[in-house]
């Protein structure tokens, strides 16, 4: 069941125009053909634009918290003012919505939408591998690393920053600059 208002239609809206083309669109009286599918999750229709032929539009709500928006139209916008007029039409005028069966090419596009969403499920459900190889030279790094930083503290402590020259500053930035090499960005800052 798809449940939206206005101020919803509104907030999907990519700006101003868009909105405001959108209502026009069913104002004006653009749309030819409204549809709703039988699971009402899918709203697809008709709508007259500038063109011949019109326009094949649809919102799918089969995941409503991720609505698909699609449009034959050559707009860059997504959702385009079709589909905010689709959505509109639905909301303001409920009653011209018939029930139909999705149009093959939708219902092809769903299936590919749904076997994507699951197969990104699958990878999130695999454990990750890891490199040990990788995991150890890192971590051997980062010892050497925490050795220099000791190395490097002490001498500032002895040395002293009131006492330093500007050979040992370039030593000691040189230092602080392979601390970055040993993944400890911190203690380089």
């Amino acid at each position: 069941m798809i449940s939206i208002d206005e101020g919803y239609v509104e907030s999907s809206a990519p700006n101003a125009d868009a909105m405001k083309n959108g209502r026009g669109l069913v104002v004006k009286g653009k749309f030819l053909a409204l549809h709703i599918d039988a699971a009402e999750t899918l709203l697809f229709g008709q709508c007259q634009g500038s063109g011949k032929t019109p326009y094949q539009c649809s919102s799918d709500f089969a995941r409503p918290d991720q609505p698909t928006h699609r449009c034959s139209c050559p707009s860059r916008q997504f959702p385009c003012k079709h589909c905010i007029g689709l959505m509109f039409a639905y909301v303001l005028k409920k009653a011209s919505f018939t029930t139909a069966d999705v149009p093959g090419d939708l219902a092809e596009k769903r299936e590919k939408l749904a076997t994507r969403t699951e197969a990104k499920k699958e990878e999130a459900s695999k454990p990750k591998t890891v490199n040990k190889t990788a995991l150890a030279k890192k971590i051997q790094a980062q010892l050497d690393g925490m050795d220099l930083l000791e190395k490097l503290t002490l001498d500032l402590t002895r040395i002293g920053i009131g006492n330093m020259n500007a050979k040992t500053a370039r030593e000691i930035e040189e230092k602080a600059r392979q601390l970055g090499n040993a993944y400890l960005p911190g203690a380089q800052a």
